[in-house]
């Protein structure tokens, strides 16, 4: 019977391959190695990159509709959710400049949103209190009849809800906001404005126009 040498051969050159064969000794041992690094690193910076976006994502003050003016809200929703994009907050962590540059757009947004709320809450009022110069206290003088009139008085104003209906209605041009030069800006009756352009100092902005019309007490002449 004629011995297969060729099978033979293979067997023996096999065995000897693995006995022999150091796999950190291959020619291909460094640039797996240097493979699986590039990997690990790309695995680690992408999970330092997430770390980085939740962070940033954590400083926006999401506004809610019902604690702010309508116009103020709308403004204010335009921001946080340039902001809170997914595209935004990948852009702004690529680096430690553009994310204090995130930090400081997040600060105006956010101070923005301060300063609406602490308008609303003074201006519009907390309560029906038929006293207080706000549009709640107009509100509750309205569900009062002749409320000035029994106090010798009347109020001249008739602007209440046109006011209102002012402060609440979305006044710049949708969609307009923009970042130029590290500051927020809107387009509003064609013009370009920045957040500072935004008046929240009238305070009266509800306040009575009173008239004396009589004199209901000794004290008054």
């Amino acid at each position: 019977m004629a011995i297969d040498t060729s099978k033979a051969f293979g067997q023996s050159y096999i065995e000897g391959f693995r006995k022999t064969f150091r796999p950190e000794e291959s020619p291909f041992a460094a640039a797996s190695q240097k493979i699986a690094d590039q990997i690990e690193a790309a695995k680690l910076k992408k999970e330092a990159n997430q770390a980085t976006i939740n962070e940033m994502y954590g400083r926006v003050n999401v506004p809610t509709g019902t604690q702010m003016y309508g116009d103020d809200y709308a403004k204010a929703k335009e921001m946080t959710e340039f902001l809170t994009d997914e595209a935004t907050l990948e852009k702004y962590a690529e680096s430690p400049e553009m994310q204090r540059e995130y930090a400081r757009l997040v600060q105006q947004a956010n101070a923005f949103v301060a300063e609406s709320q602490d308008y609303y809450k003074t201006t519009y009022g907390t309560s029906l209190d038929p006293q207080k110069g706000n549009y709640l206290g107009h509100v509750a003088r309205q569900n009062s009849p002749n409320y000035y009139e029994n106090q010798g008085q009347q109020d001249n104003r008739t602007d209440y809800d046109d006011t209102f209906a002012l402060l609440d209605t979305p006044s710049h041009d949708t969609g307009s906001f923009s970042v130029e030069n590290g500051q927020f800006v809107f387009t509003q009756g064609g013009q370009t404005k920045t957040l500072s352009d935004v008046d929240h100092t009238n305070i009266d902005v509800f306040m009575p126009d009173l008239e004396r019309t009589a004199f209901v007490s000794p004290s008054d002449f």
